[in-house]
């Protein structure tokens, strides 16, 4: 059983091994309440793939919930849809400024200061000198393939038990 649904983009391109994740719930429940439960448990598969869906999922949660202005990270959702989308690579800075929820001005500042450390490329189409194309630095493939390894091992290893008088 898959925890996550698949990415509402497309298939993504973060391979990874999958992992055997236990949610607690009692009884049967759905995915989205088995957070809310304690008891019995669920058994889910959980991947790099997923846990950037997921991350995906929860920061517009976060965002509709709470607030755009509040809390939103274009950075952040740039890189994710250069990361799950290889599909439709080359991306150009228009078309990647639209995965961010800051204006197209301050999405392309904020590409170009990703440019300046490292984290992207820019680079001009050959066929249309006027179009930026932006594509991630293998770096930083490997930098995002970590962080989402590390999402999905906090997920997958059971929480240490809660010891009196804490």
């Amino acid at each position: 059983m898959s925890f996550f649904p698949p990415n509402e983009k497309g298939a993504c391109h973060a391979q990874s091994d999958q992992y055997d994740c236990r949610f607690p719930t009692n009884g049967q429940v759905t995915p989205g309440e088995a957070g809310m439960m304690e008891g019995a448990r669920i058994a889910a598969t959980v991947d790099r793939c997923s846990m950037a869906d997921f991350t995906e999922q929860v920061q517009r949660l976060l965002a509709n919930e709470l607030g755009r202005d509040l809390f939103t990270i274009p950075a952040f959702e740039m890189l994710l849809d250069l990361y799950t989308c290889r599909c439709r690579q080359p991306r150009s800075l228009t078309a990647l400024t639209a995965a961010s929820s800051a204006s197209e001005r301050n999405s392309q500042r904020i590409v170009h200061r990703m440019a300046e450390r490292g984290l992207v490329k820019l680079r001009r189409d050959p066929t249309d000198g006027r179009r930026i194309i932006v594509e991630l630095e293998p770096e930083t493939r490997i930098l995002l393939n970590r962080f989402f390894d590390r999402m999905v091992e906090l997920v997958t290893v059971e929480p240490a038990p809660k010891q009196a008088g804490r």
